[in-house]
């Protein structure tokens, strides 16, 4: 038969055992979350988190709208891309940043911005959307809108 001390042991024992259901219940929120991102992502939806760079979200209803004046950075990107296939990151952002384009910070335009947006084309170009393994058609509207079969895959 199990007895226990006295000594405070009782409340220790109690306070074990609710440790355990918080954490517990911590675990199956997450979880629930991690559900309800995927079953988003799977509908083309957006799964939260930052915004990408030329797009905000609408606040009620969390779906990605168009940031027209960061939207037209990411044209002007793509195109000088397009044109200039050979230019580096730090050249094109240099070249952004001189017609007066800046990053979410307030900063000038960043290499490391270029390289986010362009290893993105699926997204801005055709609206293709990826979250954690799932591949969906994004329910945004694309930047630089190109037809599907010109090409690319997520």
């Amino acid at each position: 038969m199990f007895t226990l001390a006295q000594g405070g042991t009782v409340d220790a024992l109690l306070s074990d055992i609710l440790v355990a259901l918080d954490s517990y219940e911590v675990g199956e929120i997450r979880a629930k979350m991690v559900r309800g991102r995927l079953t988003k992502a799977q509908k083309g939806g957006y799964a939260g988190g930052k915004a990408p760079y030329g797009y905000a979200c609408q606040r009620h209803t969390k779906q990605l709208v168009l940031n027209e004046k960061e939207a037209q950075a990411v044209r002007e990107l793509f195109i000088l891309y397009a044109q200039n296939p050979g230019m580096t990151y730090r050249e094109m952002a240099a070249i952004l940043a001189g017609r007066g384009y800046k990053g979410r910070n307030g900063k000038a335009f960043s290499p490391s911005l270029v390289y986010n947006i362009l290893h993105r084309a699926d997204f801005y170009l055709f609206g293709r959307y990826q979250y954690a393994g799932v591949k969906a058609q994004g329910q945004h509207p694309p930047i630089f809108p190109l037809r599907p079969e010109m090409g690319g895959e997520v």
